[in-house]
């Protein structure tokens, strides 16, 4: 057992991930030819190339940039969060709870029934699996 403080290091790499980050994006580059970019395919083959040749000729290099990709998948995650549901919530939801609110829709019976003694429900009847531990 290790404590926090004494965390082992990470594995390295496995070679095949590291081939996988040297193929795809030459991939896309391929494919991005074809669509008629030409220009974009020509930058995105020289990135791909370099890093593919970093990442299969050095381990260290790997790790960094899965660690710079993995920054950047939180980052537009975060970002594309605020850019896609921020708009969704005030452009449908806040309009639906507003038409709830006008119209005293209570779907969770939260409202005081001042006529009511008690709030108190009869459960309802077990199904005979009272106790299932």
């Amino acid at each position: 057992m290790f404590t926090w403080s004494e965390m082992p290091d990470p594995l390295p790499t496995p070679a095949h991930r590291r081939w996988v980050m040297f193929v795809v994006p030459c991939l896309v580059a391929v494919i991005v030819y074809y669509l008629g970019h030409h220009v974009a395919a020509g930058v995105l083959l020289a990135v791909g190339i370099t890093v593919g040749i970093g990442t299969l000729s050095s381990v260290g290099f790997a790790r960094a940039f899965e660690r710079m990709a993995a920054f950047l998948s939180l980052s537009l995650g975060t970002g594309l969060r605020w850019v896609l549901l921020a708009p969704f919530y005030l452009l449908f939801m806040t309009p639906m709870a507003l038409f709830n609110r006008l119209w005293a829709h209570d779907p969770l019976q939260l409202g005081l029934d001042k006529t009511k003694e008690t709030y108190w429900s009869t459960p309802p009847k077990s199904s005979g699996y009272d106790r299932p531990y």
